[in-house]
This record gives C-alpha cells, sequence and structure tokens, in this order.
C-alpha cells in the first residue's frame, strides 16, 4: 500500500480483504511536475514541464531488472522492443528527489510505481510528481510585501512613523494593489525583511531587519513577528512570535546610538546604523516543507539556525525549539569579508547566498572591487554539511543607477562595501563628484553596493537571484548622512539592484553570460536590448542623448538575461518594443524576489515600477520561452514626495515578496493486489483485485478511538485494485482552529 499525502495525523485502514496489488502499463511516457496537484500535465497557468534524469527501473515478475532507462530534457522516456519483450509484465519504479511525492491519482494512476504488459497499449504511462514548496491549486494566490517607513515606528499619531503602512498585500496577477484592508501598520513590525508562509495556518512571518532612518518594532533586532492572513488576503494585527535573542540566539544589539523622530517627515542623522548595515540582524528566513522548521540566516554570527515553531504553531518557544545550529563557512576570498543572508529550501535541501567584499572607509578606489564576489552554499540537513554550489565575480558593467554620470565607475558596477557614513562633499561618499558641487546634482547620490538578499529555484532547476543595493539601507532618501551634513541640504539616494539567473548542471549552478542560461542540458538566450554603449569612463560624450550612459552592453557578458525593468514604450504584456527608451533608470530591483511555480514569471520589488517618478511597486519578468526576460507586468504600491522621506523614496523602499499559497490536501490509497506467491511484494504479473471494500476511520476531535466523535469514508477498489480517499470523500474533523487554510467544512486529508 503507498500513501501519498502530507500527515500529521494518525488514521487507520480497515481492509476486507487482507491482499493488495498496484496496476497500469508503460514502454514509454513522461515525467512531468504537477504544480497544482491534480493529475493532468497543465499547459498553461500553471504550465507543468516535464522532469529531466528520473530514473525508471522495470523489473519482471521474478522481481528481476531486466532495464532501465533516464528521462530526456523534456521528460520524456522510452524502453525499446530490445530492452523489455512485448506481452513481458513489468513492475516499473521511478526515482524521486528528497520533497517529492506521487500527485493525486483525479486522473490517472500516475504514481511512482506502475505496472505494465509491453505492447502497443503500454504508452502514455506517465509519472506525475509533486512537491509540497510549489503546490497551489489557486491560480491567483494573495503576495506579500514589506516596506519602510522613516522614524520611529512605535510613535503614532497623525504624520508619525507607527501609522504608516509597511506590510501590503495584493493578488498575483496585478489586477489591483490589494486597497486599504490589505495593509499593516508599522506600529506593529517596524523594519522588516525576511518573510515566511506557513500555509496550514495561513500565517505570515517577518522577520525585523537593520535599515538606517527605519525604527524596530516592538520586538526589537532579534523579533519574528506573526500575521493571520485570511483567505480574502486581509492580515491580522501582527503580534510577536518570538525573538531569537531570548532563545539564546545572537544576532548582535541595535547600533542606534541616537532615537529617531516620531514624525516620519523629519530628517535625521542615526548615527550607529551606517556601517553595520548588512552585519547584523536577521537575514532571509523559510519555512521548511514540514511547515514546522524555521530556519534563519543569522548575519551577526554568520550562522544557520533551525527552530521549532510548531504546525499547529507553538504558543511559547524556550532555548530548546532551537534545534540546529550551523556555522556558514567563509569563502576565504583574498581579501574580503563574508556577509551571508539569502535563504532558501529546495527539494530537502538549505541554500545560504551571500557576498565577499572588502570593506572601506576611503573613498571609492576600483581596485577595491578585485575580488568583490558572490557565492552560495548547499546544506544538507541530512549530513549537516555545506557545499560550494556557485561562486561568481561581481566585476561586470552594470545596468545604470541614474540617467547621469556624477561618479565615474560607480554609477555602472558594483562597490566595494563602504563604512564611512561622511556626506562632507570632500568625504569618502561624495569624493570625484562630476559636475555642479552644489543643488540637485551633488544632492542625489548613489554607491552600489551588493548584498546577496534574496534566492528563488524555476521549475527548471535554475537558480534566480536577488542582488539588494546595500547603500539605499544606508542613506535614506531626503534625509542626513551621519556626519558632513551641509546646511540647507537633505540627501536621496538612488538604489539599483539586480536579478540574475543561473543555470543547473548537475550539482552545480553557473551564473549567466550574455544573456544565456543552460540549465539541465536546455538553452536559452533572451533578446536583450540594442547595444548603445557609451564609454565606461570618464564624463560621456555629448553626443549621447542627454549625456546618458544609456545602451544595452550591462550585465554579465555584456548582456542581462532579464533585460527589461523599465523600458517606456513597453506593453505589457505585449512583447518588447525595439523602439523604446530607457528612462530614469536601467536597474530597478531592491533585491526581494518572488516565485510561483509553472506561471513563468519572477516578480521583484522595485523603484519606479510604471515610469512615474517616486514610487515603488513590483515588476514581472517571464522566465522561459520566447519572451524570456521581457517585462510580463508591473504595479505601484506606494508613492513618494521627493522632499519627503517617509517613505524611503528611491533607497530601497520595500523589501521582500512572499506568494501565499494555499494549502493541498492529501491523499490515501492506493492498490489492493492478489499476492499469488506469498512474497508480500508487488509482482509485475500479479493482478489487483476488485469489489474490496476499503475503510478510513478517523477518532475524530477528541483523537481517541471509539467514542462518540470517530468518523468513518468508504470507498470500493475499481477494476484494476486500485483505491483512494481524497478531499471528495473525507470530511476531517480534527482541523486545528488555527488552520485557517483548510477549509472546515471539507478538510479532506489533513495536510
Amino acid at each position: 500500500m503507498k500513501l501519498k499525502f502530507y500527515k500529521l495525523y494518525t488514521a487507520i485502514l480497515l481492509l476486507s480483504v487482507a491482499q493488495c496489488k498496484n496496476a497500469d502499463a508503460q514502454v514509454s511516457g513522461s515525467v512531468f511536475r504537477d504544480m497544482n496537484n491534480n493529475g493532468i500535465q497543465d499547459a498553461v497557468n500553471p504550465s507543468e514541464p516535464g522532469e529531466q534524469a528520473v530514473t525508471i527501473k522495470a523489473y519482471n515478475a521474478s522481481n528481476v531488472l531486466v532495464a532501465s532507462t533516464v528521462t530526456d530534457a523534456a521528460g520524456n522516456y522510452s524502453f525499446s522492443a530490445a530492452q523489455i519483450v512485448n506481452g513481458l509484465a513489468v513492475r516499473l519504479e521511478f526515482s524521486a528527489t528528497a520533497g517529492d511525492y506521487p500527485s493525486k491519482r483525479k486522473a490517472a494512476d500516475r504514481s511512482n510505481i506502475q505496472f505494465v504488459i509491453a505492447g502497443a497499449a503500454a504508452v502514455n504511462i506517465d509519472y506525475a510528481i509533486a512537491t509540497k514548496k510549489f503546490l497551489s491549486d489557486n491560480s491567483n494566490p494573495y503576495v506579500a510585501a514589506s516596506a519602510y517607513t522613516n522614524g520611529d515606528a512605535l510613535a503614532t499619531g497623525a504624520g508619525n512613523a507607527g501609522d504608516n503602512n509597511n506590510l501590503y498585500v495584493f493578488p498575483y496577477d496585478l489586477s489591483n494593489d490589494g486597497g486599504a484592508t490589505r495593509r499593516v501598520k508599522n506600529q506593529y513590525l517596524g523594519s522588516v525583511f525576511g518573510l515566511a508562509w506557513q500555509r496550514e495556518s495561513r500565517i505570515l512571518f517577518m522577520s525585523a531587519y537593520l535599515k538606517r532612518h527605519s525604527g524596530f518594532g516592538p520586538g526589537g533586532i532579534g523579533a519574528i513577528y506573526q500575521s493571520q492572513i485570511d483567505l480574502t488576503g486581509v492580515p491580522s494585527t501582527p503580534a510577536m512570535l518570538l525573538d531569537v535573542n531570548a532563545l539564546g540566539i545572537n544576532v548582535g544589539t541595535d547600533p542606534r546610538i541616537s532615537p529617531l523622530p516620531a514624525n516620519s517627515s523629519t530628517a535625521n542623522t542615526d548615527i550607529g546604523v551606517f556601517a553595520e548595515v548588512g552585519k547584523r540582524g536577521i537575514g532571509g528566513i523559510e519555512l521548511a516543507d514540514n511547515g514546522r522548521d524555521l530556519y534563519i540566516v543569522n548575519m551577526f554570527q554568520k550562522k544557520l539556525h533551525r527552530i521549532n515553531i510548531g504546525n499547529p504553531l507553538k504558543s511559547s518557544f524556550s532555548n530548546a525549539d532551537v534545534t540546529g545550529t550551523w556555522a556558514i563557512p567563509d569563502p576565504g576570498i583574498t581579501g574580503t569579508n563574508w556577509h551571508p543572508m539569502a535563504l532558501k529550501m529546495h527539494y530537502g535541501k538549505i541554500y545560504v547566498g551571500g557576498i565577499c567584499t572588502k570593506e572601506v572607509v576611503t573613498a571609492h578606489n576600483i581596485a577595491d572591487t578585485a575580488n568583490l564576489t558572490g557565492v552560495v552554499y548547499e546544506f544538507n540537513i541530512a549530513t549537516n554539511t555545506f557545499t560550494e554550489v556557485l561562486r561568481f565575480p561581481l566585476s561586470h558593467r552594470k545596468g545604470f543607477t541614474n540617467a547621469d554620470f556624477r561618479y565615474e565607475f560607480r554609477n555602472n558596477y558594483w562597490s566595494a562595501w563602504q563604512n564611512n557614513g561622511d556626506i562632507s562633499i570632500s568625504g569618502p561618499i561624495r569624493t570625484g563628484l562630476i559636475g555642479a558641487q552644489t543643488g540637485s546634482n551633488a544632492t542625489g547620490v548613489y554607491y552600489a553596493q551588493p548584498m546577496f538578499s534574496t534566492l528563488e529555484f524555476d521549475v527548471d532547476g535554475a537558480m534566480i537571484i536577488g542582488l539588494r543595493d546595500r547603500f539605499g539601507d544606508q542613506a535614506g532618501y531626503a534625509n542626513y548622512f551621519e556626519s558632513g551634513n551641509v546646511a540647507g541640504e537633505t540627501y536621496r539616494a538612488l538604489s539599483a539592484g539586480e536579478v540574475l539567473r543561473a543555470g543547473n548542471n548537475g550539482s552545480n549552478w553557473t551564473l549567466e553570460n550574455g544573456g544565456t542560461v543552460t540549465s539541465n542540458g536546455i538553452t536559452t538566450t533572451t533578446a536583450g536590448v540594442a547595444d548603445n554603449n557609451p564609454a565606461m569612463i570618464g564624463t560621456f560624450p555629448a553626443a549621447l542623448p542627454g549625456t546618458s550612459p544609456w545602451g544595452g552592453s550591462y550585465g554579465p557578458g555584456g548582456k542581462y538575461y532579464y533585460y527589461n525593468e523599465n523600458f517606456t514604450k513597453t506593453g505589457v504584456p505585449v512583447p518588447f518594443n525595439a523602439a523604446s527608451t530607457v528612462t530614469g533608470h536601467y536597474l530597478k530591483t531592491n533585491g526581494g524576489l518572488a516565485f510561483l511555480p509553472g506561471f513563468n514569471e519572477v516578480i521583484t520589488t522595485a523603484i519606479d515600477p510604471v515610469n512615474k517618478s517616486f514610487t515603488n511597486g513590483v515588476i514581472k519578468n517571464y522566465s522561459l520561452g520566447a519572451n524570456a526576460g521581457n517585462m510580463s507586468g508591473r504595479m505601484e504600491l506606494i508613492q513618494s514626495n521627493g522632499t519627503d522621506p517617509t517613505n524611503m523614496g528611491k533607497a530601497a523602499a520595500l523589501g521582500d515578496l512572499e506568494v501565499l499559497l494555499d494549502a493541498e490536501s492529501g491523499e490515501i490509497g492506493n492498490r489492493i493486489w492478489k499476492d499469488l506467491n506469498g512474497n508480500g511484494r508487488q509482482d509485475a504479473d500479479e493482478p489487483g483485485v476488485a469489489g474490496i471494500v476499503v475503510d478510513l476511520r478517523s477518532p475524530g476531535a477528541d483523537n481517541v478511538y471509539n467514542t462518540g466523535d470517530d468518523q468513518t469514508w468508504t470507498v470500493t477498489t475499481d477494476a484494476n485494485g486500485n483505491y483512494y480517499f481524497d478531499e471528495t470523500i473525507v470530511n476531517d474533523n480534527r482541523r486545528p482552529a488555527t488552520w485557517i487554510g483548510v477549509s472546515s467544512t471539507n478538510s479532506g486529508i489533513l495536510p
């Protein structure tokens, strides 16, 4: 008997006859990733790809292996007549990756063990793979985005920082921005970045984040908050989940020396924070597939921690709930410091991304960027070992932060981390300013420093990498620096990160090059834009429009995979219009990412997403296919005033994103067979038994059998001996009250 479900409770199967088996047939077929767990390979929304490199083994009636093969890049496989002779009965076994299990048998028996008699009819016998992280039967789930406010988050009242919004919930299709009811006030959360989602309870977890000018919430630097978001996308008032410092996890202390102003429109120096951004507090957070284990990156001690938060969620926590702590290895790149932040679980393994960078307190020097590098580690939970799977230099010419040329190199290249918050005209931040030394030319500042903030995985195994510009979290907008402020001036940080892609090649990944990515044997090259490349250094030629660094020779290898974040004449989602031009910012991402498997898009948080100044929102880009890399959607969430620091303007005003996937019910089954030789194994020639009545019993809400609330459901095996219990049959009353993501009227097999 095979169980196909996520299960936290026990149930008893009462079989009227104690003999079982499984029946189906194949010589050829396919293996596909079933994103919505419906047993059918859908073509669009979701688009469900074939799965490469799945091993299929064929055993005869004597349990002898007669043939083996693997699926190709499209997920197809076949056994020739020479491998399996016509008329031979075989049992087929499909290999599985950690975290995978057979999809529901709603449309056909597409399990990982199937039976076939070789011949003309043995075709289209497929294996449908389900993975909890990928599943959603809702084609338009809600998405959450964190945001930031200038000032003391705990100060409430009109005009004060606590009354501004800092969490936004909106539908995935971007048909609207969610509206006023799908917002959370800053007073409950303060500055947060990391997001994680528990489907069964529909609780969003949000971790505190150190950002200059933006105060912490009531829990301080080590806080993780929770908010239950109902089926209509309306969040509850957030509350503390836990303080990691109270559990013995040292993420550092708040470096803020002076208090932040209550009024969100008040500029401030926020001394003590500038040099510590990206070095203290919590980075990425990620909930394991079991919905119970919460992983966090400790940016202060550079460690990975696992916390048992329970599923259903626990009400209190102690040091004993920290069930794992591991030092994240330093890549050991000469002359650099290691700063991990990004976190993602994929196929049962944890991936941690970080940056190796030199740290300076002196003026920008191109030599300081020599070993600037991004690194990803894979953490094997079973063996507690880290393995480096990706390393890439950040020496490429990046798309410009702003359509001007105020600082040589800094507009088009990543810089080493700057730890000196002196904004004086001769200080390290403004040394080398080209043009007017006063006015808007002097007060608009960019100094792009990479933070490896987020990671996602596409259905083809490719990594999607979010790089956040640290300067946006150091500088603020229409605000002051720590020192060197000139009377009558406030300063506008112009920040822009990158979205990059790396192809999977077995156990390692390779960064995009020239707009090309090869993942699992399939190569995709995106269209990009026409090259109108100005000189790399010095003042740009006056012949170029507006003497701006416009053009297309940017990105690793001179071209970006995700090439379209802002072109003015681009219709959405109409394909790229070659006549369009770049506006003020070539790159716009704030480094937040979200991915809904099967929908062929990645979402990122961004400045000016709709080419409207001083706005923040989201941009979508196609990931694969003919339009790969092009924009597929965009939406504004926040409007700022160019002279008001409240909403952070263009200084990394938004944080991370999380798709709020629905909980999936499970399935119990699947076959009763006649064990002709009594060996307890389903051999290839042993038939299924039809007409057997199968009962599934539950102890009911009290979890005790033979009391008044017991429940029983009944099915009968079909002609091949198959039986299944699913949500169309089972209405389990044991649903915990907090599991609002599981239907109270038809909970099915509990997830």
